[in-house]
């Protein structure tokens, strides 16, 4: 079945390669194209109209490249293609929205649907140049470079705030293959990450069957920066939501006169068809009411998708209430209250099998486009008595 699925794609793909003059390896690029298709939803005929293989995947920077990539307007448009008004409407209307909301993208356009308001509206946004603005604002000075690493690494991250790291774990650093094994041995599924990744790359699962594979996991590992935890056992509500991954609260605190007050919170859900839960990965966020804990709007994929049922599982999104809601707001609150040298954080929040809350990791440049994405509302007046 999956191998027809992909004769098709392939079929379709020499298809627009003839139609667009392609000339290279048809093959080695249908390879690309599935791989980035998975990563950034990058669709068949998007690849060719947009070029995509000229990007060199050897550059040192290259997410960074390709990030300000997708953010140009011929790529967005082409990949939202709202067909509601014609490309010209469209780019007069994103030009006079640039200059009254600076530091508006082609991305923050599509995403919030600039084109359907009014400019007292649109002003009412975080754009893609206010949030680097935000985060220098109040993670960006020279004082405060040690502590973004203690959330940029993982490993650093488990050990600062252990007491909310509700897991095993180890790290590749140093470690020898007794220490390995003997992990290993205790803890059969694990999840491997890199210890200073993003948006879910590289992680894997893996449940280990025999000594063999404890080996070969072993040499897998070596040389690379990574840590190995066991696999957290969610809670009923949220398992049931979406099991194929584990799905995470994203909570925002901000620190002020040393107080810690929470901005906003939403709920990641994986899609059904990946372990990761990550937004920019495939999956769905949905806004959570601060002070209820109950989930107030559809969850919203990165293609602009409102799901208001769950593909995979056919459970209602809107209306769910988050357990354990005032200890998810009180831990998060104790954590920053650890590192208030940081004014601005993200937080990854899961909530146990047990009952117990725990940290899988934050961010001091924790996107602000989550918290606008599903309801298509600005949150500018909800981090302006901060700045």
């Amino acid at each position: 079945m999956k191998l027809n699925k992909v004769k098709l794609f392939f079929q379709e793909f020499r298809d627009l390669s003839y139609k667009y003059n392609f000339q290279k390896n048809i093959y080695v690029y249908f390879l690309h194209w599935m791989i980035l298709r998975n990563m950034y939803w990058i669709d068949m005929e998007g690849y060719f109209k947009n070029e995509v293989w000229r990007i060199s995947e050897n550059h040192d920077s290259y997410f960074e490249h390709f990030h300000k990539y997708i953010h140009r307007w011929k790529y967005v448009y082409h990949r939202f293609n709202p067909g509601k008004h014609s490309q010209i409407y469209y780019r007069l209307d994103y030009i006079l929205s640039k200059i009254f909301c600076p530091g508006l993208d082609a991305m923050d356009y599509f995403r919030y649907e600039f084109y359907n308001y009014s400019l007292d509206k649109k002003r009412t946004f975080i754009t893609e140049g206010g949030v680097a603005a935000m985060d220098k604002k109040f993670n960006g000075s020279k004082n405060q470079k040690k502590y973004r690493e203690i959330l940029s690494n993982k490993s650093s991250f488990n050990r600062f705030f252990s007491e909310y790291i509700n897991r095993s774990w180890i790290s590749s650093d140093n470690l020898s293959f007794q220490d390995f094994f003997e992990f290993l041995m205790r803890n059969k599924h694990v999840i491997v990450k890199p210890i200073d990744g993003v948006g879910g790359e590289g992680i894997f699962k893996k449940i280990i069957q025999s000594e063999k594979e404890i080996k070969e996991l072993y040499d897998y590992i070596k040389g690379k920066k990574v840590i190995i935890e066991e696999v957290i056992s969610q809670c009923a509500e949220l398992k049931d939501l979406n099991p194929s991954s584990v799905n995470t609260i994203r909570v925002y605190s901000v620190e002020k006169e040393n107080r810690i007050f929470i901005t906003g919170a939403l709920l990641r859900i994986g899609n059904g068809k990946g372990i990761t839960d990550n937004y920019s990965s495939g999956g769905l966020a949905a806004t959570i009411d601060v002070e209820t804990g109950i989930i107030i709007s559809p969850a919203v994929s990165q293609n602009n998708d409102n799901v208001y049922v769950h593909p995979y599982t056919n459970k209602v999104i809107i209306g769910l209430q988050i357990p354990k809601w005032s200890e998810v707001l009180e831990c998060v609150k104790q954590a920053h209250s650890k590192i208030p040298q940081l004014c601005y954080i993200g937080w990854d929040v899961v909530i146990c099998e047990d009952g117990t809350v725990t940290f899988l990791e934050a961010n001091t440049c924790s996107g602000v486009e989550l918290q606008q994405h599903p309801l298509r509302k600005g949150v500018k007046h909800v981090y302006a008595p901060y700045l």
